[in-house]
């Protein structure tokens, strides 16, 4: 062999050393992400009453072991030769099939993630206190204290750590959102609750100041029709006649439905100065406001109040099915953009559903609509909507099939 062709040979041997200590570790890393993914479903099914384990084999059967008994003899880290970690290795797959079947609705995927968004701890945000989780890496997944801090016994949320080390990210993104989705519905029912007392406070002296005034023009029409009266001497501190009292009535009412009108000519910038050829009539101030609290009544009640309460329904919706998915570990970084998405729809449904209903809750037409014959009033409706939006657009397509004359695209026809 030459001489020159040595240093390269003697240069070569360590380089393919190195690659195949890499090898070994990612194999390494892998196998302990699968062995970490099978606690977790087993620790799952273990807990949950409606799931069982495996049953072990009978006599007979072609496996002639349990496959629980074959996870617990898979050390930690693996030993034996290639072979036996290849055996092992096979074992895990096969074990996490299974578990994934006996686990059904949830995986180990959506096991991990529930764990670390609520889980023991607090999951992530418990860890955090003490000090960030570190992800496993290649190169010291064996270490001793690797998923958990310096001192602190391995736990579930370290599992799910080294079983899904890609999930911390989103799952720190869901748990800021959660309290920031909690808090905003919490003021959002407060914002719905102060608009609805408002509503009904407006509403209240619009129709007292409606019904002092259409009282004082029939008293005023009877007393020019009739001829008058010989006055009784007043007493004092009591009007002097029955025109006096409906003034005096038609004044007050006046002067409320004015005071819950200021908010909102504020907010809405209301008519400041009246225009008038000559002299203004008296009553004109009395009727801008009567007209001007009636179109505002309107819009909050017919548009502003049913979009809130759609949201505030969808958002009792999601709130609940985050609770249930939680609970049942069947939670995923992707729930996050549907809460959104179902949230949005809420508010839409909620500000569209009073065009197929009536202010009293009756369909809108004599045929069958949305509701039949159930009795609701307008906001619980639209919360109604806001809390099954799956529902109500269910109910939208059946609608439009009975309208437009539309096959049902889910039966088949017949031949």
């Amino acid at each position: 062999m030459p001489d020159d062709a040595k240093p390269a040979t003697i240069a070569a041997q360590p380089q393919a050393s190195v690659e195949v200590s890499a090898a070994g570790q990612i194999q390494d890393f892998i196998f302990a992400r699968e062995l970490s993914e099978v606690y977790l479903l087993l620790d799952n099914v273990s807990m949950s009453t409606g799931k069982s384990l495996p049953a072990a084999p009978q006599e007979g059967d072609d496996e002639t072991q349990d496959l629980i008994a074959q996870i617990c003899q898979i050390g930690w880290p693996p030993t034996g030769t290639t072979a036996d970690r290849a055996q092992q290795a096979a074992v895990l797959l096969r074990a996490r099939d299974t578990l994934n079947s006996a686990a059904a609705p949830a995986t180990g995927a959506t096991i991990a993630f529930t764990l670390l968004v609520a889980g023991e701890g607090g999951g992530l945000t418990g860890g955090a206190r003490r000090r960030e989780p570190a992800a496993p890496s290649a190169a010291s997944v064996w270490a001793p204290g690797v998923g958990w801090g310096e001192g602190d016994a391995p736990s579930r949320v370290s599992l799910a750590i080294m079983a899904f080390p890609n999930l911390r990210r989103e799952a720190r993104r869901f748990q800021t959102a959660i309290p920031i989705i909690v808090c905003a519905l919490f003021g959002m029912f407060l914002m719905t609750s102060w608009l609805s007392w408002d509503i009904a406070v407006g509403n209240s002296a619009l129709a007292e100041w409606t019904k002092v005034k259409a009282s004082f023009t029939q008293q005023a029409a009877d007393s020019s029709a009739n001829a008058p009266a010989p006055a009784a001497p007043a007493r004092p501190g009591q009007p002097t006649s029955q025109q006096q009292q409906g003034e005096r009535d038609m004044a007050f009412a006046n002067a409320n439905l004015k005071h819950w009108l200021e908010f909102w000519q504020v907010i809405l910038g209301g008519p400041k100065d009246i225009p008038c050829s000559g002299a203004c009539p008296p009553d004109l101030a009395a009727d801008v406001n009567e007209k001007w609290a009636g179109e505002i009544l309107n819009v909050l009640g017919g548009a502003v109040l049913p979009t809130l309460y759609g949201l505030l329904g969808a958002g009792a919706a999601v709130v609940r099915t985050m609770s249930a998915r939680i609970r049942e570990s069947l939670l995923s970084p992707r729930h996050l953009q549907l809460t959104f998405v179902q949230l949005t729809l809420g508010a839409l449904i909620g500000g569209c559903i009073g065009l197929f209903v009536t202010p009293s809750g009756a369909p809108s037409s004599a045929a069958p609509g949305l509701l039949g014959s159930v009795p609701l009033s307008a906001s619980a409706l639209c919360f109604l909507a806001g809390f099954g939006v799956d529902g109500v657009f269910q109910a939208l397509e059946g609608l439009m099939q009975r309208v437009f004359n539309v096959a049902d695209p889910t039966k088949k026809p017949q031949t």
